[in-house]
């Protein structure tokens, strides 16, 4: 049976696991198991956001304010004159499909209906993210204005959590599913067996780039908590270095930088996951890190907070824990009642890999994702 035609049109490059935290990667290699996939790929503009950025730095010496280029006007002209061009005289294409595309596809002009898939929209991270605090009234405008069109545009909407989709019903009024991201890693669907407390080890594990805005001093605090209450803790913290002004406690490993595109980088970071007792993510800011779906390959609890799309991921008593934000005697005593109920324990493992296998892989998005744009598909006229 004869696939069905799609293309791939984004600046995000699918056939590496570098872009986006590999999410590209996966979404390409999950869609061609069931369309004929072709990349249209757009440009980075590079240099010229790099041009955004020096004028970022001068609007705020002169307003105090930011002026966020990246998703702008101008670049959403770019994106949809360069795209427009490139899909030109397509025929018997099913659909465009766009992985965080709005500004991307906000001006495209094309008859080939468009499916967007992303974790937020970037209006909803202005005043939420620390670097986007204080952006001036002429680049909300911009956002709103760019994002507008985008779902005018798009046939069909979709965001990895319900948080996302409440926000652009609010805002643009434009009705959208959720499908959650899944497991970035090559063998996720590989079963492991429920995780158990036997041993007399608190192994700790904590992934994220952005040190402050991932909460990165609570996460010392749960750890020196758990030792000043006699837990024999392991922390280990992969992707950012501590902060030459905080003071590395007792029992930490820091893994600065891991390359999981690579098959090492990958071996390494699935050891990790297997070797840890609980997921912590105390962030302060976040959509939906796809992290906590690959500590749920490995039944890994999560304790997190409780922000964002992240309630779309970690389920309360079910998969893991959620928290206030710097609830520091909250994550302490939670794991320390955990370390005291092996059992309920390794029911919470056990319920994380059954999250895993039924909804938090790239087969089952795939699936969803289907069901979702069933309408276009049966279109005979497309």
């Amino acid at each position: 049976m004869q696939k069905d035609r799609v293309i791939f049109l984004s600046s995000k490059y699918p056939y590496s696991k570098k872009d986006w935290s590999g999410i590209p990667f996966f979404l390409n290699q999950s869609l061609s198991e069931v369309y004929e996939v072709e990349h249209v790929s757009l440009p980075k503009f590079k240099f010229l956001k790099r041009l955004g950025h020096y004028a970022n730095r001068m609007v705020v010496l002169v307003t105090q304010k930011k002026y966020v280029f990246d998703y702008g006007i101008v670049m959403a002209v770019l994106y949809g004159f360069t795209g427009s061009w490139k899909l030109r005289n397509r025929r018997g294409i099913k659909f465009i499909f766009s992985p965080a595309g709005l500004t991307e596809t906000a001006f495209i002009k094309s008859d080939i209906p468009i499916v967007t898939y992303g974790d937020c929209s970037a209006l909803q991270l202005i005043d939420y993210y620390p670097e986007l605090k204080g952006v001036c009234a002429l680049s909300r405008w911009e956002i709103r204005t760019v994002e507008r069109n985008a779902f005018k545009r798009s046939s069909v909407s979709i965001f990895s959590s319900v948080w996302a989709c409440d926000f652009v019903k609010r805002e643009f009024s434009k009705t959208c599913k959720s499908i959650p991201f899944g497991s970035n890693i090559s063998n996720s669907l590989e079963v492991h067996k429920p995780k158990s407390l036997n041993d007399q080890v608190c192994n700790l594990l904590f992934i994220g780039v952005d040190w402050m805005r991932k909460g990165g001093d609570t996460l010392l605090k749960i750890h020196e908590g758990l030792i000043q209450k006699g837990v024999n803790s392991r922390l280990t913290i992969v992707g950012t270095s501590i902060p030459d002004e905080c003071a590395v406690p007792a029992e930490v490993s820091v893994i600065a930088h891991l390359d999981k595109s690579k098959k090492e980088g990958e071996t390494i970071f699935q050891s990790l996951l297997d070797d840890a007792s609980f997921f912590l993510l105390p962030t302060l800011a976040d959509c939906t890190p796809v992290v906590i779906a690959e500590a749920y390959s490995f039944g890994l609890p999560v304790l997190a907070t409780n922000t964002g799309g992240i309630s779309s991921m970690v389920f309360e008593n079910v998969t893991g824990f959620l928290f206030k934000e710097g609830d520091v005697d909250g994550y302490v005593n939670k794991i320390i009642y955990l370390l005291n109920n092996d059992l309920v324990y390794s029911q919470i493992s056990e319920r994380c890999l059954a999250y895993h296998q039924s909804t938090f892989n790239w087969k089952a998005w795939v699936t969803s994702f289907n069901e979702i744009i069933s309408p276009i598909l049966t279109d005979d006229n497309k």
